[in-house]
């Protein structure tokens, strides 16, 4: 009776099997460990859902009420023509108006509004804190002033909004150094025509 050997597998064969089945096996312990890492380690930083960015909060490191309104007007005082003028300028939520005409007529020759540039209020009220003027000097304040016979210009500002309700009125230098300020904050072309139709009006029957 013939009985079959038992087949056997080349050398060669086991070992390719072998190695493949190693190969698989690291693979996996790779895949493995970098799967943990993923959950010790997420990508990109946590953010707390409570915390707010402070930028979006208009209220943050606002100086001043965002209906604060400052108007700043030089008047020529006590001088008939060629010399009469009045300019204005307001600073406010609306912009920068800038008017001009004369102390004699009900209404300005000139008016223009442009937008505020960031900072423009803060440094005209950086000009208007210096005179120490309190923020709410009362409804009955007097604007009016007096040169006590001298004559010559004079400035008048008020600042009105949340937490102000103020006036101030004089001609010395810390006034007048408000005066230039509120106008270095008007364009300088727009300045240009309002001081043309001042000296029109100067220059008119009427001034």
């Amino acid at each position: 009776m013939h009985t079959d050997a038992p087949t056997s597998v080349p050398s060669a064969t086991r070992s390719t099997a072998g190695r493949g089945r190693r190969a698989r096996a690291a693979v996996a312990v790779v895949l493995l460990a970098a799967g943990l890492a993923a959950c010790d380690d997420p990508v990109g930083p946590t953010e707390d859902p409570t915390v707010t960015d402070p930028t979006d909060d208009p209220e943050v490191d606002a100086a001043y009420p965002a209906d604060l309104e400052i108007e700043v007007e030089s008047l020529s005082g006590s001088v008939p023509p060629p010399h009469d003028s009045l300019e204005t300028v307001t600073v406010g939520p609306d912009g920068i108006t800038y008017t001009a005409g004369s102390r004699y007529e009900d209404e300005p020759r000139f008016t223009e509004t442009v937008d505020a540039q960031e900072g423009d209020l803060e440094e005209v009220m950086a000009a208007w804190e210096a005179l120490e003027v309190p923020a709410d000097t009362g409804d009955g304040y007097d604007d009016s002033h007096s040169s006590g016979g001298v004559g010559g210009s004079y400035v008048i500002a008020h600042v009105s909004g949340t937490g102000y309700n103020s006036a101030v009125t004089g001609d010395d230098d810390a006034i007048f150094e408000l005066v230039e300020i509120a106008l270095d904050q008007v364009p300088a072309e727009v300045r240009s025509e309002g001081e043309s139709a001042i000296e029109e009006y100067n220059a008119s029957d009427e001034g």
